[in-house]
């Protein structure tokens, strides 16, 4: 004798355990609230600044930094032509 298989339609079956609840819909799209958008509009405005004052920064601690070898070159330069003339 053939077997007999019995084929539900989803959502048709009862739950079997919790409350059951409407499924998700796909079709659904999200309304953000104005808080919201807001927040997603000003982050990218956020970012660049932070980017901008991080590459300030930067710049600023790269011109110290050539400053400052360039004053101890220059007292090198200074100690080596002492030796040189020290040894004459």
């Amino acid at each position: 004798m053939p077997s007999r298989t019995e084929s539900r339609s989803p959502g048709e079956s009862e739950a079997s355990d919790g409350v059951p609840q409407a499924a998700a819909s796909i079709t659904v799209i999200p309304h953000p609230s104005l808080g919201e958008g807001n927040t997603f509009a000003t982050a990218p405005r956020k970012s660049d600044s932070l980017v901008a004052s991080s590459a300030q920064a930067l710049n600023q601690t790269g011109n110290q930094f050539a400053e400052r070898m360039d004053a101890e070159t220059g007292k090198l330069s200074d100690i080596a032509a002492q030796v040189a003339g020290s040894a004459l």
